[in-house]
């Protein structure tokens, strides 16, 4: 019996698995600067995963540090945990022990909270000032804490001098503190030089104001005369001059001076020299500056 050779095509279809594939996202925000509590998650897929394990893949955790990968030992999950700001990346593994790596992933961190204040000082030894707190780095928006009872904004009105305390709270609950001084500016004190007029009626007294205190420079305005400015005034007789005193804060001080003079010179004759011309001459007396 002949033989007879049966030729049979068989076609075989190799499926490959899909290209493996991994990509980082975060998943937990590093919530103040300096703080190691960001999380970020591999999403990966293709390859073959594993079976029988628990994770579909193995993953591998670096940190880029100084241009090199660090590997991170104690993260072998989906999700690395407890990590600082800094540069990640991710190896995959499958059940074929095809590996990936994943592009470099920043976990970004706020700017650290800087707190510092613009004070107004009180004017005038007891008039109103405030604080204003500027608040930079963390997360807006920021509450405000100060200690003072039911204060809530950002600036507080002051009218005592002391120290003021302020905690600054961000929106993911990043704390600072700091102080704030208050001093009020001494009080306007006036020191006069006065030269009462040496006769009556003689117009040789001067003035002249030596100014302390307050917030330099001061403005003078002499209510007998507006136009005058000066801290000092000569020739000038006996009576009340007041002064307007203003320093540069805008306090302001009405002083009141008075140059006094001596009584007028009176001669008076007895009845026996009333038909008797008498000729009469009065000196004045100047003082004598010393050299």
């Amino acid at each position: 019996m002949p033989l007879v050779v049966v030729e049979q095509k068989l076609d075989i279809t190799l499926n490959a698995p899909p290209p493996l594939d991994v990509e980082v996202k975060e998943s937990r925000f590093v919530s103040c600067h300096g703080d190691s509590n960001g999380e970020i998650t591999a999403h990966a897929k293709g390859g073959k995963p594993h079976i029988a394990s628990r994770l579909p893949y193995t993953y591998t955790w670096y940190k880029l540090t100084n241009g090199s990968n660090e590997e991170l030992s104690q993260q072998t999950d989906s999700i690395a945990r407890g990590l600082s700001a800094g540069q990640y990346q991710v190896k995959i593994t499958d059940a074929n022990n095809i590996s990936v790596l994943s592009t470099v992933f920043t976990l970004v961190q706020p700017e650290a909270l800087s707190l510092k204040f613009k004070v107004i000082s009180p004017n005038c030894s007891g008039g109103e000032g405030s604080i204003e707190a500027l608040v930079t780095g963390g997360t807006a928006p920021y509450s405000y804490e100060w200690n003072k009872e039911g204060e809530t904004n950002s600036s507080l009105r002051v009218n005592e001098i002391g120290t003021y305390f302020l905690r600054v709270t961000d929106s993911r609950g990043c704390t600072i503190d700091a102080t704030a001084e208050v001093s009020s500016p001494d009080a306007l004190v006036v020191r006069p030089e006065l030269v009462h007029p040496s006769c009556f009626g003689a117009s040789n007294g001067s003035i002249k104001l030596n100014i302390s205190g307050g917030t330099s420079p001061y403005t003078i305005r002499w209510e007998d005369s507006p136009s005058l400015t000066t801290r000092q005034r000569d020739k000038l007789q006996a009576g009340e001059y007041v002064a307007l005193i203003s320093d540069a804060a805008g306090c302001t001080l009405r002083y009141r001076l008075s140059l006094t003079q001596p009584d007028e010179l009176k001669v008076n004759l007895s009845e026996a020299f009333t038909s008797v011309k008498i000729k009469v001459v009065i000196y004045e007396l100047h003082p004598i500056k010393r050299m």
